[in-house]
């Protein structure tokens, strides 16, 4: 799919930007030479970022990293000219440096070999790229051993991008921002520390957005201004929620039992636990009946 846009673009004899949102880290993204018009900007909140992202003079392809985003750009290895290197030529690097390693026939100069180029390199030269092919392998693999994980929601990233292209904050901004980062939350994709971060980032957004409106609306009615209509009936609010996921859409009882909060709590995989939940229920006086119930029949005493 990805060949396709570039070919499309590439056809066009035009600049083209290509985004990649939410995709693209893991793997270093490399236009053909024949889309030399096309460029690349990756928005992607997967980890590990490619080595070959953190390249000051490659100006063909962006990945946008934010100061606050969990993974320290100083923690990504530089880019290399020895990430280019094909299985081939470092096969052959290796096979020419343990050559004759340890035969010691006295010549002056050491033995040489002809590459595909035709250029005469000599064994030193080879012991040498293999250090630092090793020494290189060895600098991923400490970078690789962090494993997957995640960095700041791409929302997140886009969010002040789509600020100064709209010339202001609006909602319609702020709700796939909030949602980006509940979905990271719910999934466990990030600590406490930075969701709370962001989590009081938008909220002071969202609460600047009200006052804001606020403060039109009533001064439109001490001026006698008629105002607009509001583009939308819809708003973004702030608050907190149950950890129980989909128990509006479910019914409390299942919503307990396979909640990531609860349930490794109460062990609700076990007799025991089961009967942890009921007595959960009893405590707060919702009958086990109505607990089994789909959220929208549940009595309204008891979703109280």
């Amino acid at each position: 799919m990805l060949c396709n846009v570039v070919d499309f673009c590439a056809a066009l004899q035009e600049f083209r930007t290509v985004m990649l949102i939410n995709c693209g880290a893991s793997k270093f993204v490399q236009a053909p030479a024949s889309a030399a018009n096309v460029r690349f900007v990756v928005i992607d909140s997967h980890r590990p970022i490619h080595p070959r992202y953190n390249n000051e003079d490659d100006h063909d392809v962006f990945f946008l990293l934010d100061i606050d985003d969990p993974l320290d750009k100083q923690r990504v290895p530089a880019a290399d000219i020895l990430d280019d290197m094909t299985e081939e030529e470092i096969a052959l690097v290796e096979e020419e440096a343990d050559r004759d390693s340890d035969d010691e026939d006295g010549l002056d100069s050491p033995a040489k070999r002809q590459r595909t180029e035709s250029i005469l390199v000599s064994r030193q030269m080879y012991r040498e790229k293999q250090r630092q092919l090793r020494k290189r392998r060895i600098e991923l693999e400490r970078y690789l051993e962090m494993g997957s994980s995640y960095g700041k929601p791409t929302p997140l990233v886009l969010l002040p991008l789509a600020e100064m292209l709209m010339g202001k904050m609006d909602n319609c901004l702020l709700w796939p921002a909030a949602v980006g980062l509940t979905d990271q939350w719910v999934h466990q994709r990030l600590s406490a520390n930075h969701h709370d971060l962001w989590y009081h980032m938008l909220h002071n957004e969202i609460s600047t957005q009200d006052t804001n409106r606020s403060h039109v609306q009533q001064l439109a009615n001490n001026t006698g201004q008629r105002q607009p209509p509001p583009q939308g009936k819809a708003a973004v609010v702030t608050g907190k929620n149950y950890r129980l996921m989909l128990h509006k859409h479910w019914n409390l009882y299942d919503a307990f039992v396979f909640s990531s909060y609860v349930a490794p709590r109460l062990q609700t995989w076990r007799h025991a636990g089961l009967d942890a939940v009921s007595l959960v229920f009893a405590k707060m006086g919702i009958p086990l009946e109505q607990a089994k119930t789909k959220w929208d029949n549940m009595q309204l005493t008891a979703k109280r």
